[in-house]
């Protein structure tokens, strides 16, 4: 596994499902945006504020540095780079 130093948060990046009016799901262009919805998968021993593991969370893309492992990719970002964590939703497949 990965374990980020300092301050940088390690994340995967959430897929996003867009649906028509009918359910058709659409294949979204993941570069299109600027922010995305990722999973913190491991945090850093200086991150100073409330982010864990686990967390749902929004992330500013442009600082994101991709990295694969164990055929996962993952993106290491600094704390400054998550914009907000979301606390109603939980990763697919918990409950």
């Amino acid at each position: 596994m990965l374990r980020p130093l300092a301050s940088q948060v390690v994340v995967k990046e959430l897929e996003k499902e867009v649906k028509t009016a009918s359910g058709i799901i659409l294949q979204q262009d993941k570069k299109q945006y600027e922010v995305m919805d990722a999973e913190v998968v491991a945090v850093g021993e200086s991150v100073e504020r409330k982010i864990k593991k686990g967390d749902i969370v929004i992330v500013d893309k442009a600082i994101c540095k991709e990295y694969k492992f164990d055929n996962v990719l993952y993106q290491i970002v600094p704390e400054d780079c998550v914009i907000a964590v979301i606390e109603d939703r939980k990763p697919r497949g918990t409950r």
